[in-house]
């Protein structure tokens, strides 16, 4: 297993075999296979912090992202997906991930955020792929654990059909 595409047929036989089979709890089971293996990216997004941004900013922005798992077993587009958000604040989270911070200097919290003067800081404090370096070098311990769940899945519609 491998491509998306076959991942989404197997799940379309799977579901087939199952409804057959009379069995209806496959499809939580499936999907709390998929959580259970995406679980501990959000943690490993979160250590990617400090060695991507400076000290003081990683450990505020740490305090103000929520981090949620999302999955999908439909036929047609089966998979997991890791998103973040500032909680608190307006942040842009997707220029950060690019290795651009943008901050004000000495900020006059009298005087109107416009008439503040800016600052993007890049390379060497501001490094890109705070979250999708995690990401991607969790993809593959991910994916085996997804095929684990699907596998056990296969053995309960093995069970149900030969007793």
């Amino acid at each position: 297993m491998g491509t998306v595409d076959e991942v989404a047929d197997e799940l379309a036989r799977m579901a087939a075999a199952l409804r057959e089979a009379g069995e209806t709890g496959w499809r939580k089971q499936v999907l709390e296979g998929i959580k259970r293996a995406a679980d501990p990216v959000p943690a490993a997004i979160r250590a990617g912090l400090r060695p991507h941004l400076p000290d003081r900013y990683a450990d505020v922005l740490n305090a103000d992202l929520r981090l949620t798992i999302s999955v999908r077993a439909g036929a047609t587009d089966p998979g997991v997906i890791v998103t973040g958000s500032p909680i608190r604040k307006k942040r842009k989270l997707n220029a950060i991930e690019t290795g651009n911070l943008r901050h004000p200097v000495f900020a006059d919290r009298t005087a109107p955020r416009r008439t503040w003067r800016w600052k993007d800081q890049g390379l060497p404090s501001v490094k890109p792929g705070w979250f999708t370096g995690p990401a991607s070098d969790a993809a593959p311990e991910v994916r085996k654990e997804i095929e684990k769940a699907l596998d056990e899945v296969n053995a309960v519609i093995w069970a149900a059909v030969h007793g």
